[in-house]
Order: structure tokens, then sequence, then C-alpha cells
């Protein structure tokens, strides 16, 4: 391209500006006028037609006792299932359908695991705040009953398991203080060397099998203490809370949207009409 053709083509290109800037200028008060009518007309749906939904959250800290209350997947379809949501909403006076809880716990209902935790983040929404409190606090409830159950049942299992360990372990100190009796009785006693082996090498061969079942017992309840002392219930980290601002509408931001898309209409309009002038 040659100097005079570069210097045309930029003054071609001035002209085409100059001449979008005045037909905008134009219709400017067109342009303003559809941004305005979008703002309000959204800000007032927003406002007054569509209803504010809240939300509320708790973080809970699963039992660290094998089985399904301990694992995150099966806690979450436990909390977001029909029958649970059921008695929760039985407790606020509420009668929903099974399609209804279904639809609830789909829609207003969010469980997030908490990664490389076993910790649960749970959110109700509603449009009634306190409602969505009620909701939320009614699940960790229910939940935590179920829980708590299944933990104590395990517990105890285990403490009767330890304590039957115990008692056999009194008894088998006292067998083998008994064995260690006869043979120091045994070895105080004159008999003949043949027989007093024998009689020695039953004692011995029966202190040393006592023995090992005594270190199996000790084993195994060093091992059930261990486990006492990690097992843990249930426990709610951050409980839930009456929420005071709703998280729906936004109506700030569907306001900025409206009145971009007001304006952009507002530009097509006028160059449409100014085309179809031409």
């Amino acid at each position: 391209m040659g100097l005079l053709e570069e210097v045309r083509y930029y003054e071609e290109y001035e002209i085409d500006l100059r001449e979008y800037i005045k037909v905008l200028w134009a219709g400017r008060w067109l342009v303003i006028s559809l941004m305005g009518i979008a703002i309000l007309l959204v800000g007032l749906a927003s406002y007054f037609l569509i209803n504010p939904v809240y939300e509320t959250e708790a973080v809970i800290r699963l039992t660290s006792t094998d089985g399904i209350y301990s694992r995150p997947a099966s806690m979450a379809r436990l909390i977001k299932s029909p029958s649970l949501l059921k008695g929760v909403m039985e407790g606020v006076n509420r009668e929903y359908t099974m399609s209804e809880l279904h639809t609830f716990a789909s829609n207003n209902i969010k469980v997030n695991h908490v990664r490389e935790t076993s910790m649960l983040e749970i959110k109700v929404s509603h449009t009634e705040p306190r409602l969505a409190f009620d909701i939320l606090e009614g699940l960790i409830v229910k939940a935590q009953e179920k829980s708590d159950k299944y933990y104590r049942k395990v517990v105890n299992h285990k403490e009767t398991y330890l304590q039957g360990i115990i008692t056999e372990l009194d008894e088998i100190n006292q067998r083998i203080g008994s064995v260690e009796e006869g043979i120091e009785k045994l070895n105080n006693r004159d008999l003949p060397a043949v027989e007093k082996y024998v009689l020695l090498n039953s004692l011995d061969n029966n202190l040393d099998s006592l023995l090992t079942y005594k270190r199996g017992l000790v084993k195994d309840k060093n091992r059930l203490e261990r486990e006492l002392l990690t097992l843990r219930p249930l426990e709610v980290i951050s409980s839930p809370y009456v929420p005071e601002n709703p998280v729906s509408p936004n109506i700030k931001l569907n306001v900025v949207i409206a009145g971009i898309l007001g304006l952009m209409m507002g530009v097509f309009i006028v160059f449409f009409r100014e085309f179809m002038k031409e």
C-alpha cells in the first residue's frame, strides 16, 4: 500500500467513525430511554415480583466408626433422603408428598464433602429464613441421632469385648500363678529324677501355653483401648443460623445486566433505523 492510498484509507476510516458517532448522538435519547426502561423493569420485578431466597449452612464432622455414618457419600444421601426430610417437615408442621420432598431435596438442599477431611458442608435454602434454619437444624438432629445410635452400639460392643478380655486376663493370671506355685513346690519335693522331670516338663509346657495366650489377650486389649480412644461421634463444627440477607435475587447484578442489554438493544435499534432510512 502506497503512502497516498494509506492516507486515503485513514481519511475514509475517520469519516465512517464520525458518521457512527453522529448516528449514535442523534439516537442518544432512544438508547438512554431503553436502558432506563430495562433497568426500571428488571429492578421492580426483582424487588416486588421475585420472592427472595435465603440460605443457611452448617458444617459437621462425621463419626470415626466404620460404616455408612463415616462415609461422606452415604451421609450426603441420608441427609437428602425424603424419609429423613419427612420427619423434619413434620416437626416444623409442613406437609409434603414424597414427590415434593424429592423436589425440595434436589432444589433446596446441598451437601458438599470438604476434600481430604471427614466434614460435610450442608446448605438449605428457602423463601422463609426461619424455616430454612429450622429445616437444616432438624436434618442435623435427625442425622446425628442415627449416627450416635450406631456409635454407641459400636462403643458398647468394643467395651463389652474389652471387659471380657480383662476378666479373662485376671483368670489367666491366676492360673499362671497356680502353675508357677506348683513348679516351685515340685522343685522343693524329693521325687525320683525321672518322675520329677516329667511333672516339671508338663507344668512348664502348661505355663508356656498360658503365657502365649496371655500375650495374645494383652495385644487384643491394647488394640481395643487404642480403638476406643480414637472413636468419636458425629460433631457439629459450625451450627446453622437464621439468615438475614437473601442470596437471590441479586438485584444489583440483575440491574447491571439489564442496563447492558438495554444499551445494546438501543444501539442496535438506532443503527437499524438509520440503515432502513438509507
